[in-house]
């Protein structure tokens, strides 16, 4: 399959790419000098991409909840989907993000759970899988709208919490936690790729959550990686909490992406270690 790549040099964006490759797919990757809202037309053109999943965004720890460029990026985006929708494409990927969801102690479900974005990025976010629904139900272009969780693993931002807890404990202090009942769905990058490539390439109309399936509070995450790093006595001690899930709470329903034939294969202890693997390689 032939498929146009955004982002393609980013966390999650290069992890499809090689993905991708490996099993013997055609790669177009958007990169430097041009831009969404200055698309290489004539190479595109000659490409003749089947697929096009979109990546890009604006994604810098402590910037990008409140940035003003996700509105511009939103803007972009519709029209590059309409560029390459004139153009020929069949079938478009974009990542959203479980923030576009209402916080629930349930698993959120795509079709019915509440949403509720609150930041600039998830409402542009939101926003988007909206314009998109609507470009593509006027054109023959399929859509699959990706709500990812919440990825960790090689090739992430240093400001990402993950990233954040092992350079605190392997420095022998810790990072302190604002919410550590809050229970988060963590999801290795390779397979929110895989997840990515699957809506691809059954070119699957819809909205899938690319989660596990599996929350973990944030404070047994910090434990977790402070027993790894050796240092289980400097992780804050959790107060007594009450049985079930915490009201903050992000945990994907997966059955729709499992439909498909994907799985998550990396469990969360696993990814985590691999944190140390990859320090001392």
């Amino acid at each position: 399959m032939r498929i146009f790549v955004t982002g393609s040099s980013g966390f999650i964006g290069s992890e499809l790419c090689r993905q991708a490759e490996t099993a013997g797919h055609e790669i177009f990757r958007l990169e430097s000098p041009h831009r969404l809202d200055a698309l290489p037309l004539e190479l595109l053109a000659s490409f003749n991409p089947e697929v096009a999943v979109h990546c890009a965004w604006v994604t810098t720890p402590g910037v990008y909840t409140e940035s003003p460029e996700n509105a511009v990026l939103r803007q972009q985006s519709l029209e590059m989907f309409r560029a390459l929708s004139a153009n020929g494409i069949q079938h478009f990927v974009g990542c959203g993000t479980c923030a576009e969801y209402a916080p629930s102690k349930l698993d959120l479900e795509e079709d019915s759970s509440a949403t509720s974005p609150s930041s600039p990025y998830a409402r542009a976010k939101h926003s988007l899988h909206s314009d998109l629904r609507k470009a593509a139900s006027e054109s023959s272009v399929t859509l699959s709208w990706a709500r990812i969780f919440f990825p960790y693993g090689p090739g992430e931002h240093p400001g990402r919490l993950v990233s954040t807890l092992f350079r605190a404990f392997q420095m022998g202090g810790h990072e302190h936690l604002r919410s550590p009942s809050a229970v988060r769905d963590y999801i290795h990058v390779q397979d929110v790729a895989s997840g990515l490539l699957a809506c691809a390439l059954s070119h699957a109309d819809g909205c899938y959550n690319i989660g596990t399936g599996e929350g973990v509070s944030l404070g047994r995450l910090e434990a977790e990686v402070a027993r790894l790093c050796g240092q289980p006595d400097l992780a804050a001690k959790p107060a007594c909490a009450a049985p079930g899930r915490s009201e903050d709470c992000f945990v994907a329903s997966t059955s729709k992406l499992r439909g498909l034939g994907w799985m998550p294969r990396i469990k969360l202890a696993d990814g985590l270690a691999g944190y140390l693997h990859n320090a001392s390689a």
